[in-house]
C-alpha cells in the first residue's frame, strides 16, 4: 500500500513539474513545442510525439518532435485513417502495440511501418468543455510499448495540454487562456488531492461539471479554487467521503 502511494505521489510530482513547464510558455508556438518536448521526456517509452488539430473535417499536425511524426500525420490525412483520427472521432484513448499489423488501419499502419521507425502508438483526444480540439499522439520505436504507468502519464499530461491547445488554436484567445490556465491547474490539483484520482480524471470531472451546470470551465475552476466546492455540490453531505468522486 505504501509503495503504491509512493508511486502515485511520484507520478503526481512529475505531473506538477510538467504542468509548470507547460504553463510557463507564453505564446502559441512555444506552448505546442513544449507539449511535444514534455511528452518525449515525461513518458518513459515515448520516442516521438505530435499534436493534431481538427479544422472542420481536416486534421493538421501542428507540432511534431520529428519528421517521422510529420510523415505519420500526412499519411493519416492521405489515407483517412489512423490513431489520431480515431481518438478525435470515437474514443478518449487509442493504443496500438504494433502499427504494422493492427487491423484498424490496414493502409496507414503498414505505410508508417515501412516509411518510418515508429512501431507503437497511443493517442488521446484533447477537448475543452466538451469540444474536441485534436489529439495528442505519442509514438515508440519498439513493438509493445505504452502500458501501465505510461498511460497514466499520458492522461495526466493531456489534462494540461487541453488548455495549451485551446490557446494555440485561438479557441478562447491567448490572453484569456494565459489568465485562466493557472486557475485550472490549481483546480485540477485540488481534485487530485481530494479524491485521489489522476489529473486526467480531474480534468474530465471539471468538464462534466461545466457541462451539467452549464457553467464555463474557467468559472467552475475559479469557484473551486476560491470556495473548495464544485458548483452544484456542497460538502460534506452531498460530496460524501474525500475519496468518493461525485
Amino acid at each position: 500500500m505504501a509503495a503504491g502511494r509512493r508511486t502515485a505521489d511520484a507520478v503526481a510530482g512529475r505531473t506538477a513539474a510538467a504542468a509548470r513547464e507547460l504553463h510557463s510558455a507564453d505564446d502559441p508556438a512555444a506552448l505546442l513545442a513544449t507539449v511535444v518536448e514534455l511528452a518525449v521526456g515525461y513518458v518513459a517509452e515515448c520516442d516521438d510525439a505530435g499534436i493534431t488539430i481538427l479544422h472542420g473535417r481536416q486534421v493538421e499536425t501542428v507540432a511534431a518532435s520529428s519528421d517521422q511524426v510529420r510523415t505519420a500525420g500526412l499519411l493519416q490525412r492521405e489515407t483517412g485513417e489512423g490513431p489520431s483520427l480515431d481518438a478525435i472521432a470515437t474514443e478518449d484513448l487509442v493504443h496500438a502495440s504494433d502499427l504494422g499489423s493492427d487491423p484498424r488501419w490496414t493502409t496507414w499502419g503498414p505505410a508508417v511501418a515501412s516509411q518510418t521507425a515508429l512501431r507503437s502508438v497511443v493517442a488521446l483526444r484533447v477537448h475543452d468543455t466538451g469540444d474536441t480540439l485534436g489529439a495528442l499522439t505519442l509514438y515508440a520505436r519498439r513493438v509493445g510499448a505504452f502500458a501501465g504507468e505510461d498511460r497514466e502519464r499520458v492522461e495526466a499530461l493531456a489534462a494540461h495540454v487541453a488548455v495549451a491547445v485551446a490557446a494555440a488554436d485561438q479557441v478562447a484567445g491567448l490572453q484569456a487562456a494565459l489568465a485562466t490556465r493557472g486557475t485550472i491547474g490549481q483546480a485540477i490539483g485540488i481534485l487530485v488531492e481530494r479524491y485521489e484520482i489522476s489529473a486526467g480524471q480531474a480534468w474530465s470531472l471539471l468538464v462534466r461539471i461545466s457541462s451539467t451546470t452549464e457553467t464555463k470551465l474557467r468559472v467552475v475552476a475559479a469557484h473551486l479554487v476560491e470556495t473548495r466546492e464544485l458548483p452544484g455540490l456542497h460538502r460534506p453531505q452531498d460530496q460524501g467521503p474525500a475519496h468518493q468522486v461525485p
